[in-house]
């Protein structure tokens, strides 16, 4: 039994609650810092990715890697993060992360390989899986109830503003070329900030842990890190490859090692298979982990359609972001500050919805959730017409009434959705279960990206093959016009087919074909008097097949996108009409109860929720 209903005996009185933190204030921004730093890494990338990839001559995996690594890896230590903050002390493991987050954005901003920046990006996303978690229970620990909702509130803002921030900033740093270092800035403008913190950090966050604190389930972290690595590897690194036996192996593998991660985490939280693991012998083992999956929440109804809808709506959003950052910059020839000016309405939208919805969830429920998945796929068909109709000539102001209507759905159901999706989750299994909706949004992000990938750039080669098929016409005719013979044409003509087909089949956007550097060659070997006017069509035209090839791409990704939020409408009737018997805002007070210790819980389970106390009584 919870030690929750423990303090609820007669004649048994929880510990007194301890004094303010004369600090808290303080340390809460502090704090904040870390939260405000994933947000904005994890959201920067996309309008760097086309600078880090003509820079570092990434692959189109490699680019990948580079969000989807993060957000795995943090998704994987979110929940081991908080357990470890409940052990070692919040503060303790929140400066861990932070150093190590410091030290990885130096080796981001220094890194001379792709794979050394898609290995310093796996550790970012690690370091952030421990800090991140130590910030609610700081608060829960720093401030009297009175005082934590303001503090939430702030923290939502800081939330909302991060995305919006990461646009402008990452354009505005590329662009400015700071010392001629490129896209280098937008990580080592981590290091001051994260030495800061560190430096104040110590003096003036107030260290807490549990007094009974849970162990960790290290071999489940392992099980379960080797399945979606088995998953996402392959996804990523399949279509740039041909995807050959091993990638289709490993997709294979992942099915069974992740179905032993689920029989692995069901023995651990039987009480009957750990009593029948201790007559074999193994108790000592099983009694050392603690399941890393709430079983209980897991046989609840909305919270498994919540679970659903949160993969659908995640992995549609981020794997929108990184597309439509590559097309304006690959594509259409965007500066990374052309191409953060051309997505701004999207976080800005997002940012104004997400305050408003919740003043209208109690009013419309769940058809709120709804609302914000059919704005989502509008928003994609929105962008579909808009590149079809405007056709080579597409500016940053055409895009923004596609993008301010999908920054709209976006901040409309983010801002609702988890108070529905823990709604019906008992009091003591509230801080599991959100951290495992955390980790299965994160993870979420990761699959999109992999995902998306696979719709993409598999449409990118047979794209710029049509698209080139398409303009060779109109080729042939300004050659004509400038007066080239008639074999020469034919050779302009063969050498561009072919060079355009490399160009969109190759694993990076930006590095030159050798089929395209022999048609320059041509071009150049061209009777001196034409020469010129003959590299000037070749130029024009493959600007203008990468344009179009690259519009044919997004189209088919934003129809796979529109598809997953249609989805999410179908899975929005698995959560209740309406939020009953609390407000949305103690979500997150019951998500993180478990994480308090034995009297605060007692509070907690006190305060404000008499509906929600009775209701669990009654199970």
């Amino acid at each position: 039994m919870s030690s929750t209903l423990d303090d609820d005996r007669p004649g048994v009185s929880p510990p007194p609650h301890p004094p303010p933190d004369p600090h808290r204030w303080r340390a809460f921004f502090v704090a904040l810092v870390a939260v405000f730093m994933d947000l904005l890494d994890s959201a920067i990338i996309n309008i760097a990715a086309a600078s880090i990839q003509k820079g570092l001559n990434t692959s189109n995996g490699e680019l990948q890697w580079m969000s989807a690594g993060y957000t795995l890896s943090f998704s994987l230590l979110l929940i081991p993060g908080a357990r470890l903050g409940d052990i070692f002390g919040r503060r303790r493991i929140l400066l861990t992360g932070m150093a190590g987050f410091t030290a990885a954005s130096l080796l981001c901003g220094v890194a001379q390989t792709p794979a050394m920046l898609v290995g310093a990006r796996v550790m970012q996303g690690s370091m952030a899986g421990l800090m991140v978690p130590q910030v609610i229970a700081i608060i829960h620990d720093a401030f009297p109830p009175e005082e934590r909702q303001r503090a939430f509130a702030i923290a939502t803002s800081v939330i909302g503003l991060a995305p919006i921030l990461a646009n402008v900033l990452g354009g505005v740093l590329i662009e400015l070329d700071l010392f001629g270092l490129d896209w280098r800035p937008i990580f080592l403008l981590n290091v001051p900030i994260g030495l800061v913190v560190l430096a104040m950090g110590p003096r003036l966050i107030r260290e807490s842990c549990l007094p009974r604190p849970p162990r960790l389930n290290v071999i489940g972290m392992l099980i379960l890190s080797t399945g979606l690595v088995l998953l996402i590897y392959p996804l990523i690194h399949g279509s740039e490859t041909g995807w050959p036996a091993w990638t289709v192996l490993a997709l294979i593998l992942s099915v069974p090692v992740l179905g032993l991660f689920v029989h692995y985490e069901f023995l651990l939280a039987s009480h009957e298979s750990l009593r029948q693991a201790a007559r074999k012998g193994r108790h000592r083992v099983l009694k050392a982990n603690m399941p890393l999956i709430p079983f209980s929440s897991l046989q609840n109804r909305t919270f498994v359609g919540g679970l659903l809808v949160t993969i659908a709506l995640f992995s549609g959003v981020s794997s929108f972001l990184l597309i439509v950052a590559l097309f304006l910059q690959a594509g259409l020839g965007f500066s990374a500050l052309g191409a953060a000016k051309a997505s701004l309405a999207w976080p800005l939208v997002a940012t104004l919805a997400a305050a408003v919805a919740p003043l209208l969830q109690k009013r419309f429920g769940r058809r709120l959730l709804s609302l914000g998945a059919i704005l989502l796929a509008l928003a994609m068909t929105l962008l579909i017409i808009t590149v079809r109709l405007r056709g080579d000539d597409i500016n940053a102001w055409a895009l923004v009434p596609a993008m301010a209507l999908g920054g709209a759905g976006t901040g409309v159901i983010v801002s609702v959705l988890f108070p529905f999706v823990l709604h019906d989750v008992p009091l003591e299994d509230g801080g599991s279960s959100s951290g495992l909706l955390n980790s299965v949004m994160q993870f979420s992000n990761a699959l999109g990206v992999a995902f998306i990938g696979v719709v993409f750039f598999s449409q990118l080669g047979s794209a710029s093959a049509m698209s080139a098929d398409n303009v060779i016409p109109q080729v042939r005719s300004e050659l004509r016009a400038i007066g080239v013979s008639a074999d020469f044409q034919e050779r302009i003509v063969g050498r561009f087919r072919i060079c355009m087909q490399d160009r969109g089949e190759q694993p990076d956007s930006y590095r030159t074909p050798e089929s395209c550097l022999r048609l320059q060659q041509d071009a150049a070997s061209a009777p001196a008097d034409q020469a010129p006017a003959v590299r000037e069509v070749v130029a024009s035209a493959t600007t203008l097949v990468i344009k179009r090839s690259f519009s044919r791409a997004l189209q088919s990704a934003l129809l796979f996108d529109a598809s997953v939020f249609l989805l999410c409408v179908g899975l929005v009737f698995l959560l209740p009409r309406k939020l009953t018997g609390r407000a949305p805002s103690a979500t997150v007070a019951v998500a993180t109860a478990d994480r308090a210790p034995p009297g605060r819980r007692h509070r907690l389970a006190r305060s404000g929720r008499p509906e929600r106390s009775a209701q669990h009584a009654r199970r």
